[in-house]
């Protein structure tokens, strides 16, 4: 494990000893090793987003924070205070509901599965709202995305292959789908999940109406 890993690519092993203590699992127990590794880097994929959007919402603010224009804050135009905290509301609830799929991850067993069903969410959804994030904040700063030596310039890149990335969107959705009927109609009792105190979002703002009262 590297502190980023920005490459995707195969490699070969040609005459490489490997003898049966290099092997943890055969047969159906290493396919589920194999599958639950890439559960974990779809999971991932939406914390990446969180962390990339939070970076850049706190860098925009700062911003606009500091800049006058025709005599007033930034800040106080409404239309940006609108784009701020419809950016902000996302994000929340992009931390909220991957905290809850988390929840999902540490009570896992062979009898709870629903963070299969919570997972392709954060792959699949987590990831899209980040680059509704990004857009909104780019609406705000306008030019100041473009600048060299910003955390931004590299966030608006970067936030575009985090949907693409360990399955597309379709395939999460087929994923969604498939254990999505028995979440809602064959419910069954588990345990409490640790953290499960925590308020969960699930529905994301899906407009970009101005906020009511």
């Amino acid at each position: 494990m590297v502190d980023w890993e920005g490459y995707v690519a195969e490699y070969a092993l040609n005459g490489y000893p490997v003898t049966d203590a290099d092997i943890m699992s055969t047969g159906r127990a290493a396919w589920d090793s194999a599958l639950n590794t890439i559960n974990v880097g779809k999971f991932n994929l939406g914390w990446a987003s969180i962390g990339i959007c939070t970076h850049a919402f706190y860098e925009g603010l700062n911003h606009v924070a500091h800049r006058n224009l025709y005599g007033r804050m930034v800040t106080d135009f409404p239309h940006i205070q609108r784009l701020l905290v419809d950016a902000y509301t996302r994000l929340t609830a992009m931390k909220l509901f991957s905290r809850r799929a988390a929840d999902y991850f540490r009570s896992a067993s062979p009898h709870d599965r629903r963070y299969l069903l919570y997972n392709p969410m954060v792959k699949m959804k987590v990831t899209c709202e980040g680059e509704t994030v990004i857009n909104l904040i780019w609406d705000v700063i306008a030019a100041k995305g473009f600048e060299k030596d910003t955390f931004f310039e590299m966030a608006a890149t970067d936030i575009r292959s985090l949907p693409k990335l360990e399955g597309t969107l379709h395939v999460n959705m087929a994923l969604i789908i498939k254990f999505m009927a028995n979440y809602f109609s064959i419910p069954a009792r588990f345990r409490k999940s640790p953290g499960a105190m925590i308020p969960v979002v699930i529905l994301f703002c899906s407009t970009r109406e101005k906020p009511k009262a």
